[in-house]
């Protein structure tokens, strides 16, 4: 009889969905059986209301917003830990309920918030089964590493010493393939790869990374949050997102214009 993994993903971006996607895959290549399930669906509508909208802070106001809320939790102790209290007490339910009524031999999270709540019942011992954090962030992963999560899956080997000292030295750490695309693995040859996302031929390429979602705008005008460099006219530009159509909304017109800003998916 093969065996059951849950994968809990949060459908708020490819940066959750992916990885949630391709670890399915290899495990089901594996003979195993496999259900990904958006933890979204599972929590409870003001729950629903926080994880969805902290995807969505697109404007000044909204960044600014999150750029406190992040500080706090991961400078402040008390804070993070009524945080995350909070957390438990509005999206637990569902989860127990879900893994009672589908028992699974292991339990694996894509997002952050889910591998915090999953670590804290099975601290409580609410949780046997055990769980995996698949971790695809390289830092600030107050919330991905628990000290009772089995196993935490990191994607950067640069992340295991943040994870060590979240988690304690007792935590099992293991930097691995095979949470993104397996293309990254056997990437063309760079004419080809130009070609493919109509680039020039020939110059210098400036790569901005913008995540899962691209969030971020970088306006004309520098500021202290965001400064743009001259751009030679033999350099060209790409953003980059998991998603090719949410780094265009927020790719401004002007800087495309300007330097020939290429927004593409990854």
């Amino acid at each position: 009889m093969s065996s059951r993994a849950v994968i809990f993903t949060a459908s708020i971006g490819a940066g959750q969905d992916l990885p949630a996607r391709v670890l399915a895959d290899a495990l089901r290549a594996r003979d195993a059986t496999v259900e990904v399930v958006d933890g979204l669906e599972l929590a409870s509508p003001v729950a629903r209301t926080i994880a969805g909208g902290a995807s969505k802070l697109d404007s000044t106001v909204g960044e600014l917003a999150f750029d406190a809320g992040h500080l706090l939790r991961t400078r402040v102790a008390p804070i993070r830990d009524a945080a995350c209290a909070a957390l438990d007490r509005l999206m637990r339910r569902g989860f127990e309920t879900y893994l009672r009524e589908q028992p699974a031999d292991i339990v694996v999270s894509t997002y952050p918030l889910w591998s915090q709540l999953l670590g804290r019942m099975r601290d409580d011992g609410t949780l046997g089964t055990p769980v995996v954090s698949a971790i695809t962030d390289l830092a600030a992963l107050d919330l991905w590493a628990h000290r009772a999560i089995d196993l935490h899956l990191i994607a950067h080997p640069e992340s295991a010493a943040e994870v060590d000292d979240i988690a304690g030295p007792d935590a099992r750490i293991e930097a691995v393939q095979g949470l993104t695309d397996p293309a990254f693995t056997d990437p063309p040859e760079r004419s080809v790869a130009r070609t493919e996302l109509g680039l020039p031929a020939r110059g210098s390429l400036v790569v901005v990374c913008g995540g899962g979602r691209a969030p971020a705008t970088c306006p004309r005008r520098p500021t202290p949050r965001c400064t743009t460099a001259p751009t030679p006219s033999s350099c060209s530009s790409a953003t980059t997102s998991a998603r090719a159509s949410a780094s265009r909304p927020h790719t401004p017109t002007t800087a495309a214009s300007r330097s020939g800003a290429a927004p593409t998916g990854w």
